[in-house]
């Protein structure tokens, strides 16, 4: 055995608690992957569960947010030690259970696995396993045989970090093809002792790995005679389906060692590198439905609270497309078209419909979609759903070719097959309604409300990330109290210049029953365009303490709108005892008005301290609040 072999299979005690941190390579420390963990039981069993390094609670694998940079994970606090996620290329192999703690011996096989690698290497902290860095790509067929591990980025995981140095080396390139074949093959002796164990007790099953998963179901499609076009699609439909998927690389390769698994020689197309240059490209404009506004053969998200005119505003869109008639700025080029509609949370017959009709709508082209399960004589109604219903509305469109607008209202109520939380199971979902509509040159409008975060932007109009980004246009829908206008404020519109942001007032009419009986009904009206900005609008809407500060301008606005002095102490009385305002925010609110004087003490007002503004025209402050008093709030 060489020298360099003794060393590592002898390595002697772990650099004692808490580490120096001075082994960890560069290529780890300068990226932005750390997190804490701590030791946790789980039905019965010890796991070390993830947490962000700023206390924030737990840490996430798939959610850069709750990763921090290496020197705010290592002077945490939280938890009991440091990992790291495994992204960007590197790859990190999981050698568990093959080192002796108190002689620090490992077994053979794993010792070749480490000498073979010759990269960074670590003891993890149990001392018994090892954790090996490289950077490569772990190839299809499965990430766990036995004691070995292997996951790249494509495997959401994170691993320890001890900076218990077994190999001081730097992270090198490293083809793992042959290696993993070897794992999936039984490298771990252990592994291949069990198989027979495995076979007796077929009853119990072996956990597996998404990688394996997908192996094992493109090899059920194999034999089952599918080609690989029909595996693809049948892999995009199945609850498997996630980004990874989606590479030509990943996907290929694992259908190619389906195919050869199975034992059937078939020819897979590979891959490219493809550029086409610019001068060989022609310029296109935005396929604009309302011009600046919505586009079509895309995505569209309106967001807001309820009762921000979302539906009315929906409803004279709606109106529109079905007429042909042109928008309030804006020509319409498409003549009058058919508008489908999903309105979940209002009765339609009541609500929605009215609204359509003193919009001018063209009945006859607007069409409200729901479907029916067909089970021999009985029909059973249900609500749309985007994923399980994606096909019936593609030969719905296939056949109705002058469909131009769907609404969604709300989308979330249409999605309930999946967790708008997580991205991979909106973009499952997303991408491929995406290319229907792109498909059909079809607008979609989705609506939703506003979360419950205090964000803003894109934080505040969606759930997970890849829902908002999903869209070509999204708007947010606010309301000012002071004039009872509802502001339409850009989000994010593609290849749309600023300035588009507008705002309309609703008037009642007044429509007739089938039973002849009248009521009314809102109508979204124009009222111009707005300079206002949707985060600023969000601050003073979402912030307590920017709400707090406004109603208190407004207070000081209408008792100092004289110009004549006031005493502070009577004003501060009078605000807190009616409107629960604090001396403190009075305060603030009143070294922050235009024209207010330096407070001051005068003989006439015995001494005390006086407020006043200069004798001019005093500002107004625009305030939205969900109450009401004298004072307009």
């Amino acid at each position: 055995m060489s020298a360099a072999s003794t060393d590592l299979m002898c390595a002697g005690v772990p650099t004692p608690r808490p580490a120096r941190w001075n082994n960890i390579p560069q290529e780890l420390k300068e990226r932005q992957i750390w997190l804490r963990w701590r030791l946790e039981e789980r039905d019965g069993k010890k796991t070390k569960v993830p947490y962000r390094s700023d206390g924030g609670g737990k840490a996430k694998t798939n959610d850069p947010t709750t990763w921090s940079d290496f020197e705010t994970a290592v002077s945490s606090k939280v938890g009991n030690g440091v990992g790291c996620v495994v992204k960007d290329g590197l790859v990190c192999i999981d050698l568990d259970k093959v080192r002796d703690p108190a002689t620090g011996v490992i077994e053979p096989w794993a010792q070749s696995i480490i000498g073979e690698c010759q990269s960074y290497t670590e003891i993890s902290p149990s001392k018994t396993g090892v954790h090996i860095w490289l950077r490569g790509e772990v190839p299809p067929g499965g990430n766990r045989r036995g004691r070995i591990e292997m996951y790249d980025y494509n495997s959401p995981r994170y691993l320890t970090i001890t900076d218990d140095v077994l190999v001081s080396k730097p992270i090198r390139a490293f083809d793992l093809t042959s290696l993993h074949q070897r794992m999936l093959d039984g490298a771990d002796p252990n592994y291949r002792q069990s198989e027979t164990v495995h076979i007796v007790n077929s009853s119990v099953p072996a956990h597996k790995s998404h990688s394996e998963e997908d192996f094992a179901l493109c090899c059920k499609l194999v034999r089952q005679g599918k080609t690989v076009e029909e595996i693809k699609q049948a892999m995009a439909a199945s609850e498997l389906f996630r980004l990874k998927w989606s590479r030509p690389d990943y996907a290929d390769r694992t259908i190619a060692a389906a195919f050869k698994e199975v034992g059937v020689v078939v020819s897979i197309s590979r891959s490219r590198l493809k550029v086409t240059k610019a001068s060989e490209m022609k310029n296109e404009i935005v396929n604009w439905m309302w011009k600046h506004r919505i586009v079509s053969g895309a995505l569209n998200l309106f967001s807001g609270e309820p009762g921000s005119g979302k539906g009315t505003l929906c409803a004279y869109i709606a109106a529109r497309v079905s007429t042909g008639t042109d928008f309030w700025d804006a020509q319409n080029p498409n003549p009058s078209s058919k508008v489908l509609m999903v309105a979940s949370e209002e009765n339609i017959r009541s609500m929605v419909r009215p609204k359509l009709e003193v919009a001018g709508a063209d009945m006859e082209n607007i069409g409200f979609l729901s479907c029916e399960d067909v089970i021999g004589e009985s029909v059973a109604d249900h609500d749309f759903c985007v994923e399980k219903n994606l096909s019936l509305l593609d030969e719905y469109l296939k056949a109705t070719p002058d469909t131009r607008l769907i609404i969604l209202d709300p989308v979330i109520n249409h999605l309930s097959s999946i967790d708008v939380n997580k991205e991979q199971d909106i973009r499952r979902v997303l991408t491929p309604f995406k290319v229907l509509v792109e498909k059909y040159n079809v607008a979609v409008i989705m609506v939703n409300h506003f979360n419950k975060g205090t964000g803003l932007g894109l934080n505040r109009v969606g759930f997970s990330k890849a829902f908002s980004a999903s869209t070509r246009a999204a708007w947010g829908f606010t309301k000012e109290e002071q004039t009872d206008e509802f502001l339409v404020q850009d989000i994010r519109v593609s290849n749309s210049a600023s300035g588009n942001n507008f705002k309309f007032k609703m008037e009642s009419k007044t429509f007739t029953a089938a039973n002849g009986e009248t009521d009314e009904t809102p109508l979204a009206v124009w009222a111009g365009k707005t300079a206002k900005l949707f985060n600023d609008t969000l601050v003073v809407t979402s912030d307590p303490e920017v709400r707090k500060i406004d109603r208190a301008k407004t207070f000081l606005l209408e008792r100092l709108k004289d110009c004549k002095p006031h005493v502070s102490e009577t004003l501060q009385a009078e605000a807190q005892q009616k409107f629960g305002i604090s001396h403190d925010t009075l305060y603030r609110a009143y070294n922050t008005l235009e024209g207010h004087k330096k407070p001051d003490k005068n003989k006439e007002s015995g001494y005390k301290w006086v407020w006043q503004l200069h004798g001019q025209e005093t500002p107004t402050v625009v305030v939205v609040d969900d109450k009401t008093d004298e004072l307009g709030w």
